[in-house]
């Protein structure tokens, strides 16, 4: 029950920064999912397609969506963006 609190007090702190209503339903609805596809949120949530990718682009630009193999996932707080991460290198 705690852990389960502590994901949701997390995942709904960031919302009060989103203007957009469609936006933090996005936000909230991978946090509940973990990962979908365009296709996936337009289905479970009813927004047009245009409406979707300028919600996720937003999530996108803030660090609260992940883009990859063909769908959208939520970032945790300790989980840095792949393309930001320091890549370990090779030993010679």
């Amino acid at each position: 029950m705690v852990a389960r609190r502590a994901r949701h007090d997390s995942a709904v702190a960031p919302l009060a920064e989103l203007s957009s209503p469609r936006t933090k339903l996005v936000y909230l609805y991978l946090n509940v999912v973990d990962e979908a596809t365009v296709e996936e949120l337009h289905e479970a949530l009813g927004i047009r397609y245009m409406e979707l990718y300028s919600a996720l682009r937003i999530l996108r630009e803030r660090d609260d969506v992940r883009f990859e193999r063909d769908s959208y996932r939520r970032l945790g707080e300790d989980e840095p963006d792949s393309e930001l991460a320091e890549r370990p290198s090779r030993a010679q």
